[in-house]
């Protein structure tokens, strides 16, 4: 892992947390980059209809699949995405955009201005600067599932890859820190 950037979920829940601070939307854009694994140019072009009915429904870009994934409840508030989208819509000016996350002028937010929410969440949580970056969260999202022993096929949807070997590529291989305590681990009762 040494070569992808990923937040702990510690780090990540801060930098929720912080963007929960400055305001729902920014709270929304940063839970939704995360728990879909979206990239910036998903999260500007998500429309309104695409989280109806209970879904996210999003048209990955860059070759990968499209995806429609449930919008479900979680304990910890800040993971919680069908509450803060619940939020976030009542919140929400009704500018006549058709996108789901708009800007203080109503329309719908640019690339740079989601770059930005992140980036700036991110620094007031105390990330360093090399990992400011919201597709960080694609990468968070993966890691994190890998870590937590889910399997290949799970985290290649949840990515939206269309080819199980990116997957692997990126986030299927080990430290040696994760090697040495799997081997202790697994002679710990020996």
């Amino acid at each position: 892992m040494d070569t992808i950037k990923y937040l702990e979920m510690n780090e990540l829940l801060n930098v929720l947390a912080q963007a929960r601070k400055k305001s729902v939307r920014d709270h929304a854009v940063a839970l939704f980059a995360f728990r879909f694994g979206l990239r910036a140019s998903e999260l500007s072009t998500l429309k309104l209809e695409d989280v109806q009915g209970g879904y996210c429904d999003v048209q990955r870009l860059k070759g990968s699949e499209h995806t429609r994934q449930a919008i479900t409840s979680d304990s910890n508030p800040l993971l919680d995405v069908k509450a803060v989208l619940a939020e976030y819509l009542k919140t929400r000016q009704d500018s006549g955009s058709m996108f789901l996350f708009t800007s203080r002028l109503g329309s719908g937010m640019t690339r740079r201005a989601i770059y930005n929410v992140f980036e700036d969440a991110a620094f007031r949580a105390g990330i360093e600067a090399g990992r400011r970056n919201i597709h960080i969260c694609k990468h968070s999202l993966a890691v994190n599932l890998r870590k937590r022993g889910v399997p290949v096929d799970i985290v290649q949807r949840a990515l939206g890859h269309a080819r199980p070997e990116t997957t692997i590529k990126f986030y299927y291989h080990t430290s040696q820190d994760e090697t040495t305590t799997a081997i202790q681990n697994a002679f710990a009762t020996a």
